[in-house]
């Protein structure tokens, strides 16, 4: 399993590296993009709907990391004629990944973009 991940060292404009991603690699797909607030208002209704305490270390925790991360935004970016990066893009940083291996050439696009931004320290498993 390929992968691409952005480790965020500074502040960066979620929104903006989405929308240059789309503009720089054509099918670039944003599967769901949502603020902490709603996902954190959602997680608390489907608990009351379970009849679940609203208050617990998990739903918490998870209250927390989405509060974090604000904006989130899935993304599926295409490598070449099958294979596709698909990850989530946060201020927290980046995580993109594939069922196989990919080489430096096919993610040249992805890295460029994902180069540019000064708040993401990019690593990556892509072969020479």
């Amino acid at each position: 399993m390929g992968h691409i991940l952005g480790k965020c060292v500074g502040a960066f404009d979620v929104e903006a590296l989405v929308g240059e991603l789309c503009e720089a690699i054509p099918g670039t797909k944003v599967t769901n993009m949502e603020e902490s607030s709603d996902r954190i208002a959602r997680q608390g209704e489907i608990t009351k709907q379970l009849g679940t305490l609203t208050s617990s270390h998990p739903v918490d925790g998870a209250g927390d990391v989405a509060r974090r991360r604000g904006m989130r935004c899935e993304v599926e970016i295409p490598l070449g004629e099958s294979e596709w990066l698909k990850g989530t893009i946060s201020r927290t940083g980046v995580v993109l990944a594939t069922d196989g291996d990919f080489t430096q050439d096919d993610a040249r696009p992805v890295l460029e973009v994902l180069g540019r931004c000064p708040g993401l320290k990019v690593i990556t498993s892509a072969t020479s």
